[in-house]
């Protein structure tokens, strides 16, 4: 009578019992060879995402279910074993990095297409940007949520001498559970300072997937080959529509300056309707200490003649690019929304700096970051609130006119502004037709001006938004070697009754006839 109790025939139960006697005798004989710990332990070699107590449950189950095996009536001792060495390589497949995982492996990050510079990355060794300092460079945490720790880290970029800055002197990295790097991209230096560092890896929409986000200084600026900056660039995403990490998309600002008094001036940001006051005062009263009225007046702020501002300051504060960086990440309202507070120096002259401080939020219905709350200071950073709440996609729609927005209006040449005014220098034009987008970026000092040329592979208007996304290839880029796939959003507003583009950095562009 063997597991079930059924009896079996005579040559059955004799072979099945010579079985088990040969079974003992071996065992005996290995035992002999082995240790004589009783409590051996079994060693996993690789991480299979279970705990050790269902890992033990596992095992048992397992011993039980070949126990029951052992009394069926159908004779299938011949096939055990080559059954058994058939299901080890059953259910595998082998992923981009070149290596193999299980069927139901619902791991993302794993099973991402490295894109080139990670490509680079697997090819050379990249050392991390500092060891001394490394946890400003490196996190390790499970990015999308499947029980196995993966490693961001910013590197040092080998490949550049200290003349190239368009190419970045440093790589962000996102390493997969193997340590294969699945996502790359460079990280600007335009002012040749130090390395900008890893703000937190952390789950900000609650899709359950992490996105990196990046602390950035002045002597830091992770910007673009053009040395322009938006909030955008210092936070990755991943995008379900490439299936890959990209940039968050920002909506853009467009300010109005008034000077409201002798010293101070208002600042409003027309999309948002949100304003803030600075005021020049403290540096006036402070004007026997360090020369900081002298300053005023050298810089073209203050009128020695009135002692109020100087003729055309206000006037000319409007267009000038805009350099904001990370400082800290809050919770908004308290609720598990994560916003990102922005150091924004309006206006820039050595210690008499006017600090706006801007709180953003991630709005889902537009895929980009959206300024909620701001406050303006001299010479110190201020707390922020949240001020608004995000826009709907209604109240954005009838705000700017954004109905009526056909695929039709995105196609042409594009020239950037800043505020409504058409730049002279660092900025770039865009122009758009359904089987290219041919950037060209102009500059200014000694970093020269490039182009680049994208075959289209996908445009689509969104149905609810009337955004433009845009996917293609990279088949010319006179600059640098960058990653060969193009991303972007664009965004059609009309401010003050004129047609504006938005990309997907927020910078504003202008039709050109």
């Amino acid at each position: 009578m063997i597991g079930t109790g059924v009896f079996t025939p005579v040559l059955f139960y004799r072979r099945k019992d010579m079985r088990y006697l040969l079974i003992l005798v071996a065992f005996l004989l290995l035992s002999g060879c082995g240790s004589d710990d009783v409590n051996n332990e079994v060693v996993v070699v690789g991480n299979d995402g279970r705990s050790g107590n269902e890992q033990n449950e596992t095992d048992e189950t397992e011993i039980e279910s070949i126990d029951e095996e052992s009394g069926n009536d159908n004779v299938q001792d011949e096939t055990e074993v080559e059954d058994e060495t058939s299901q080890v390589n059953t259910g595998e497949k082998e992923r981009p990095d070149g290596s193999t995982g299980s069927e139901d492996d619902d791991s993302l990050i794993s099973n991402l297409e490295p894109n080139k510079i990670a490509q680079m990355v697997n090819e050379e060794n990249f050392e991390i940007a500092s060891e001394e300092n490394r946890d400003y460079y490196e996190r390790i945490t499970d990015i999308d949520g499947d029980g196995n720790d993966e490693t961001v880290q910013i590197l040092n970029n080998t490949r550049v001498d200290e003349d190239e800055v368009q190419l970045g002197h440093y790589i962000l990295a996102i390493f997969d559970s193997n340590s294969n790097a699945v996502y790359a991209e460079y990280t600007y230096n335009f002012y040749d300072g130090t390395a900008p560092r890893i703000m937190d890896v952390i789950d900000m929409d609650g899709d359950g997937i992490s996105e990196i986000v990046m602390e950035n200084l002045m002597s830091s600026t992770a910007t673009a080959a053009t040395g322009l900056q938006s909030p955008s660039r210092f936070i990755y995403k991943y995008d379900e529509s490439i299936k890959q990490f990209n940039t968050v998309s920002t909506l853009g600002r467009f300010l109005q300056n008034e000077a409201t008094d002798t010293y101070e001036i208002n600042v409003n940001d027309v999309i948002t309707g949100l304003d803030y006051n600075f005021s020049y005062a403290p540096a006036v009263e402070l004007e026997e200490s360090e020369g900081h009225l002298r300053d005023l007046i050298d810089f073209g702020i203050m009128s020695e003649e009135t002692g109020g501002f100087a003729d055309g300051f206000v006037k000319n504060t409007h267009g000038n690019h805009r350099y904001q960086h990370p400082s800290y990440l809050m919770q908004l309202d308290g609720m598990s929304d994560i916003g990102v507070v922005y150091n924004d120096p309006v206006f820039s002259a050595r210690w008499l700096t006017l600090n706006a401080t801007s709180l953003y939020e991630y709005n889902s219905d537009y895929n980009w970051m959206e300024m909620v709350g701001i406050d303006g200071e001299f010479e110190t950073e201020a707390g922020v609130n949240k001020e608004r709440e995000l826009f709907t996609i209604s109240d954005f729609s009838s705000r700017f006119d954004t109905y009526s927005v056909s695929k039709d209006d995105y196609m042409g040449e594009w020239t950037m502004v800043i505020d409504g005014r058409i730049q002279e220098f660092n900025y770039m034009t865009i122009n758009i037709s359904d089987e290219q987008i041919i950037e060209t970026h102009v500059e200014s000092g000694d970093v020269a001006g490039h182009n680049s040329e994208v075959v289209v592979d996908t445009m689509e208007l969104a149905n609810d938004t009337n955004q433009l996304t845009v996917s293609g290839e990279v088949t010319f880029n006179d600059a640098t070697e960058v990653n060969n796939s193009y991303h972007n959003t664009l965004t059609i507003i009309y401010i003050e009754d004129t047609k504006h583009m938005m990309d997907k950095y927020g910078h504003l562009y202008l039709q050109l006839d």
